[in-house]
């Protein structure tokens, strides 16, 4: 190729003369691109004015940031057939790629490379920049248009990479639309990562490709068949309070749930008693269970297809993806549509869609297994109980908070208005509209509850009507409108605050809870598995448990020899094919770890991921968390009625080394040993080498320098050992057992000695939580 002319904007560093060998990899998603911080070479672009927060980077520590080319102009509109025809002359580009859907939200352009060419034969008056920037630009808009999405809330990745530029491994634009990152600002981050690197050169062996984040419209279609009793979906359907699916039949499940949907609405907030009737037994008759499914479906049927005929669609499709559903949501405006649905092995419902925000009607729907069902939305644990006073979702705190209601007698059909006088109540000290108001105020709202006048009152001195002392149990305080997490009370925003301290039933129940306990301290090996292909085509190691080994603990023998707790136990890649399954096995179904405490030491890091992953599965439930970053601090998994098992992290309380406890705890122990983690590969399992594996599958490199010198004179001390990998890989977890188990033991019991009883474990997920929690049962008194 000809080099660039001499009456080009590039500076002579960056030619077009060699080809390079550019690469691509847009798995980094979560790297951030750093903009240089040295001073832009405006002879690139040209000497203009531009504020480059304008063009979406947002801050940065650009002392003089680069603007786009003086002709830089965002399209509104995809590339017309003459900026096609441009494309195709001065760029050499795949056109008939297919996307591959990473799933329902993402589509990935596979790499392609980009050639200029016809450099020499550049538009009259146009310079190289801009010329590039435009190549850019339709290119982006092409993509965009072809995976379906629009040039202003479409969003999107974009990656170039090149052997001579590999700081976050090239350029970025990152989730970003096309009305904020265009062609332009492409070119202008290229040209501010050329002022702090030479060796970038574009040259005619670009390489690029995009993550569209583009929702399928032909995604999630229904087909009719109703979910199996034991599919993850009916699971799940469960938690939203339906025990068995009410859209009955094959095919239009869409427009059926829909259809039943917009019946129980309209009979929810029907006021006139004889149509709320009607619509009553029209709900009824469309879901009725006790009647033939296909007496139901018939009936669901006609009312589906009613409704398609009206929405202006296909009566006779029996099929509906996220397109119809659009469609139809569009024409039921007046009801609040919002669709949950499961994806993958995943136990949490996604919140998919919530449409017509302002509509006065509501219609829950759920999608898993290719089918769509109606439920009521009475779910507290889920925030769908839905309030047909005021429209709006709720939890079940509502009912004070409702806006329909009114705050003075408590009615939801107040419709007092400002007379020419008002009516003073002597007891709670509120003025009212009218004498209807004052008289609702006095009467109870059902039969044994207290009248508005028994509940509130108004305070003569910050003037705000509260609940009465003597119904809330707790004292006013005037403009206390701020909640302190700290004091657990409503406050003034500037006020002396101490921590809340334990009541005498809390106190009884803290101490009820060391009484009895059983304690599994466990400890898992991993082996790294065969590389596989991603479906990213990038190379991952997943982590796979292949050895277990666990030790129950009670109140009772604190670590010692236990006829309830027995020995340490070992579970592994020789007796069962999925170790993970085997040991929740263990936990659910031993009757001794009823509401057990599950111990690993840096649990909340690594082992207990792969335990709640699989029980969030198995048992359907959501676990209970809290967590510090990405670290699990403690969890609760309910695996049966009555059953609760609590994680904790011994790390949180002992914020050192498994190799270093023996030491710091005196144990009269075995030292952690020395074992091979890159030789634990199935291929190795069951082998017997003459000697050690070789130095490096012991990992050195990442070990200390001390650490290091230790290893090597360990290993040719011991060089000429058998190696029996079985065997080895067992001692090697119980050995950690062991370690974990008495300085867990020692921990507690010290803690105990020193803290008047308390035990660390059982009353707190981390130290400092154990030391707060000790300061307000026994330190901090009240006042």
């Amino acid at each position: 190729m000809e080099p660039v002319p001499n009456n080009s904007a590039f500076s002579s560093d960056f030619t077009f003369d060699s080809p390079q060998d550019w690469f691509f990899d847009l798995d980094c998603l979560d790297e951030e691109l750093p903009f240089p911080s040295s001073p832009i070479n405006y002879e690139f672009w040209g000497p203009q004015d531009y504020s480059f927060d304008q063009y979406g980077a947002g801050p940065s520590n650009i002392t003089s940031p680069a603007p786009p080319p003086r002709r830089s102009v965002k399209s509104t509109k995809f590339p017309s057939d003459e900026e096609l025809t441009f494309l195709r002359k001065y760029a050499q580009v795949a056109e008939d790629f297919n996307f591959k859907r990473l799933n329902l939200d993402v589509v990935k352009m596979p790499p392609q490379r980009l050639q200029f060419k016809n450099l020499d034969d550049l538009p009259q008056g146009v310079s190289l920049n801009e010329h590039m920037a435009k190549v850019f630009d339709i290119f982006i808009r092409k993509t965009i248009q072809k995976a379906g999405g629009n040039l202003t809330s479409t969003k999107y990745w974009l990656n170039l990479r090149n052997p001579g530029y590999r700081a976050n491994d090239g350029f970025w634009i990152m989730h970003q639309t096309y009305a904020i990152a265009d062609g332009h600002f492409l070119c202008n981050t290229i040209a501010n990562h050329m002022q702090s690197n030479k060796n970038i050169k574009l040259d005619d062996a670009m390489t690029i490709s995009m993550k569209i984040f583009e929702r399928d419209k032909k995604a999630m279609t229904g087909r009719g068949k109703s979910m199996p009793k034991e599919s993850l979906g009916s699971k799940i359907l469960t938690k939203f309070g339906i025990k068995w699916g009410l859209i009955a039949g094959k095919g239009h499940c869409l427009p059926k749930a829909l259809a039943v949907g917009i019946v129980w609405s309209d009979y929810k907030n029907e006021k006139d008693p004889v149509k709320k009737e009607k619509l009553h037994r029209r709900y009824i008759s469309l879901t009725r269970i006790d009647i033939s499914a296909e007496g139901r479906a018939k009936r669901q049927l006609e009312a589906a297809k009613k409704l398609l005929t009206e929405a202006g669609m296909d009566p006779e499709c029996e099929e509906h993806s996220l397109d119809d559903f659009d469609k139809l949501a569009a024409h039921l405006s007046k009801y609040r549509i919002r669709l949950w649905s499961n994806e993958g092995d995943t136990i949490v419902p996604k919140d998919d869609k919530n449409i017509n925000t302002d509509g006065d009607g509501f219609i829950g729907l759920f999608f898993a297994d290719n089918h769509y069902e109606f439920f009521k939305p009475t779910i507290d644990d889920w925030g769908l109980r839905f309030c047909h006073k005021c429209s709006t979702l709720v939890n079940v705190k509502h009912s004070k908070k409702c806006k329909t209601r009114c705050q003075r007698c408590g009615n939801y059909n107040c419709r007092a208005s400002r007379g020419p006088t008002s009516f003073y109540c002597d007891d709670c000290n509120i003025y009212f509209l009218d004498q209807k108001c004052f008289n609702a105020h006095k009467l109870p709202s059902s039969k044994g509850s207290l009248p508005h006048c028994k509940k509130y009152q108004k305070c003569n001195t910050c003037q705000k009507i509260h609940q009465r002392p003597e119904y809330s149990k707790k004292e006013h305080e005037c403009h206390a409108t701020h909640y302190c997490p700290v004091c657990s009370q409503f406050r003034t925003t500037k006020h002396e605050c101490t921590h809340s301290l334990p009541t005498e039933p809390e106190r009884r129940k803290a101490l009820e809870k060391q009484k009895k306990w059983t304690m599994v301290i466990y400890d898992f090996e991993c082996v790294v598995t065969d590389s596989v292909q991603d479906r990213e085509d990038e190379i991952l190691f997943p982590h796979k448990v292949n050895a277990v080994a666990y030790r129950l603990v009670c109140e009772s023998c604190f670590g010692d020899s236990c006829q309830h707790c027995g020995p340490v136990q070992y579970i592994s890649f020789e007796n069962t094919e999925s170790v993970v399954d085997a040991f929740i096995d263990v936990l659910s179904s031993d009757v001794r770890l009823k509401n057990a405490y599950i111990v690993a030491h840096n649990g909340g890091g690594y082992d207990h991921i792969f335990l709640l992953k699989a029980m969030t599965k198995r048992f359907s439930s959501t676990p209970d968390f809290i967590s510090n970053g990405s670290t699990i601090l403690n969890a609760t998994v309910k695996v049966a009625p009555g059953n609760v098992l609590t994680f904790r992290d011994s790390l949180r309380f002992m914020p050192m080394r498994l190799a270093d406890m023996p030491k710091a705890f005196g144990l009269a122990i075995a030292d952690k040993g020395h074992f091979p983690y890159l030789f634990n590969t199935p291929e190795n399992y069951n082998k017997v080498l003459p000697t050690l594996p070789p130095l490096e599958f012991y990992d050195p490199k990442f070990k200390s320098e001390k650490e290091k010198k230790k290893l090597e004179a360990w290993y040719e001390e011991n060089y000429g050992q058998e190696f029996d990998f079985n065997k080895e890989i067992r001692e090697y977890c119980i050995n950690d057992v062991e370690i974990l188990t008495a300085s867990v033991c020692r921990y507690m019991k010290l803690c105990q000695e020193m803290f008047n009883g308390w035990s660390p474990f059982i009353q707190s997920c981390t130290l400092a939580s154990f030391i707060l929690f000790v300061l307000k049962h026994e330190h901090i008194k009240k006042g």
